[in-house]
């Protein structure tokens, strides 16, 4: 369910956020109760009401800073939809001496990593090493190299690989720019080594990991373009991709054509890979598209979306709120792809163009960001919900 563009015009809706309001003042009203820093992982009474709240939350308690102020950590982890859940979880709490609160796990020194390995999985990590390289979508996948791994399905190995990147990393990072975590054995010494999908000649020591993404994140960064807003001229590249027929689809699943200047982000959003709009935008703008159901021939389809492109360009360029970067057509739905830097504003000035010019009340803004997943906006106030979103 949504909690950003949450209005009151679904009762089901307004009924369901405020059981999860209600429920998270009793959560926080338990934590008072609580308290101390080294019971609240333990009782079984805080972690039931965060249950209530919703079952895929976790509960952690990070380390006292330098200003002694402990933080309680309420995450989806993997589960990135519902970070603006936890977000109105978070909102929620008093402020109390000596704690900070937050919807992710920060990056952690070496040593602290090293113990959360082994306190969660028993693995010792010491010695590990780690390779990274970017592919499709600028992901990178990361490949971690331990003693005792039997093998890449080493599940074992998989999950204490997995709480060491995120320990070095922190969540935010994790999510937004690593693909994949893989493990494999670390290579034999002496003076004869197979080279092959396992060799380790271009790893590092895993203690460097945190300095090694962060370097390669500023690489991929410093090559992104100025605010896309602020720039209406780019190259154009036009997509073909396949769809199977159905009688309705789910996000942009019956796409079959598309114009766009930023074709490997939109690559990426079509093939459901993880997606973080700062990984194609450093300036904080944030991507979407316009989906609505359309009717007629694909002629007239296709000059009804132009027309809506040609009034959308003019009016977000001329209020710096955003940009169209594409649009295409699918089986049913029409598109135009979008880069917000004031997505309130652009938001706006996006209902009231496509509303002037008639589109079906079956029209939406989805949201790119695996965080905004089940985030949307109506072109009207009583759109129903689109196809495929999620009730939990």
């Amino acid at each position: 369910m949504r909690f950003r563009f949450a209005t009151n015009a679904d009762e089901n809706e307004v009924r369901a956020i405020r059981r999860i309001e209600a429920s998270a003042d009793r959560f926080w009203q338990r934590f008072a109760e609580v308290g101390d820093p080294d019971l609240v992982l333990e009782d079984r009474e805080l972690a039931q009401r965060l249950e209530e709240i919703h079952p895929r939350l976790r509960l952690d308690v990070e380390p006292a800073e330098g200003d002694g102020s402990h933080a309680l950590v309420i995450t989806p982890e993997i589960e990135r939809r519902l970070i603006p859940l936890a977000e109105a979880v978070v909102a929620r709490a008093s402020s109390r001496k000596n704690w900070r609160h937050a919807t992710g796990r920060s990056a952690r020194n070496w040593k602290h990593a090293l113990e959360r390995v082994r306190r969660e999985t028993g693995a010792n990590h010491e010695r590990a090493r780690a390779r990274a390289g970017f592919r499709r979508g600028h992901l990178l996948d990361i490949v971690v190299y331990t003693d005792g791994c039997g093998g890449h399905e080493d599940e074992a190995a998989l999950d204490a690989a997995y709480v060491a990147v995120e320990a070095l990393l922190g969540e935010e990072c994790l999510h937004e720019w690593v693909g994949a975590i893989s493990v494999a054995p670390m290579p034999r010494g002496g003076p004869l080594r197979l080279v092959g999908a396992d060799d380790d000649t271009t790893s590092f020591p895993l203690v460097d990991l945190a300095d090694a993404v962060d370097a390669a994140v500023r690489g991929v960064t410093d090559e992104l373009p100025g605010p896309l807003c602020a720039d209406a001229s780019a190259d154009w590249t036009l997509l073909e991709m396949e769809a199977e027929p159905g009688d309705d689809y789910r996000g942009q699943t019956d796409r079959v054509l598309a114009s766009t200047r930023m074709p490997e982000m939109l690559k990426c959003a079509l093939e459901e890979a993880a997606f973080a709009s700062s990984r194609f935008s450093k300036w904080g703008e944030r991507f979407c598209t316009l989906k609505m159901d359309a009717t007629g021939t694909q002629e007239e389809r296709l000059a009804k979306r132009l027309a809506l492109e040609d009034a959308l360009g003019p009016s977000l360029h001329r209020e710096q709120s955003g940009v169209v970067v594409g649009g295409g057509v699918g089986l049913r739905y029409s598109y135009v792809d979008l880069a917000l830097s004031d997505v309130a504003r652009a938001t706006e000035t996006i209902r009231g163009l496509a509303q002037s010019q008639k589109v079906s009340n079956r029209s939406w803004m989805l949201f790119f960001d695996d965080e905004w997943a089940d985030e949307w906006v109506g072109v009207y106030g009583d759109s129903p919900a689109p196809p495929g979103m999620l009730d939990d």
